[in-house]
């Protein structure tokens, strides 16, 4: 079994931290909670849900996971954001990998959902994304959005199951989002 630890990320995230914590707690005994300034009740909440809580100053998004995999209990990460969930099927996986090999990125499919219709079109809709790593071989880049993982010449795995993400509360923020990305 593949010891991990999850880090999450979050700013006033109060809807969506139980269950992002819940999901998680199907594959770890570790879940870090990395909050940048909420005003919400984001961390109380992931206090009253067991998860290790830090609130730093806002530097980014790959700072942030950075800071997490840092004060994580065990070597292998997954970076989950706050309105992401792990389905069964993924933790299954997970929680029977066997891997030796520390350079290897673990990946796997992220189904995306406006509201509670799932994206079945374009890259939204047939993504699959890297975000669990062995933290002495990654680390994030520091750019302030679109963070990615940086390590030498990484071999992939992809596992079955998928995360759920539910970026979108409904079509016209879809809309908004897609525009601010184009720019």
């Amino acid at each position: 079994m593949l010891r991990v630890s999850v880090v999450i990320i979050t700013f006033n995230e109060e809807s969506n931290i139980v269950d992002c914590i819940r999901s998680a707690q199907q594959i770890s005994d570790d879940i870090i909670v990395v909050d940048s300034g909420s005003n919400d009740n984001t961390v109380a909440l992931a206090r009253q849900n067991g998860a290790k809580t830090f609130c730093i100053e806002w530097q980014g998004y790959g700072y942030s996971r950075n800071f997490g995999a840092r004060h994580s209990l065990h070597e292998w990460i997954f970076a989950l954001d706050a309105d992401e969930r792990i389905t069964p099927a993924l933790a299954s996986s997970i929680n029977n990998l066997k891997i030796s090999d520390t350079g290897l990125l673990i990946k796997f499919r992220r189904e995306n959902f406006i509201g509670v219709r799932k994206i079945r079109f374009g890259t939204p809709g047939f993504e699959t994304i890297s975000r669990i790593y062995h933290r002495n071989m990654y680390q994030w880049d520091t750019t302030l959005v679109h963070e990615k993982l940086v390590a030498p010449k990484a071999g992939k795995k992809l596992i079955h199951g998928s995360i759920l993400h539910y970026g979108q509360k409904n079509y016209e923020e879809f809309k908004k989002n897609l525009t601010c990305m184009r720019k």
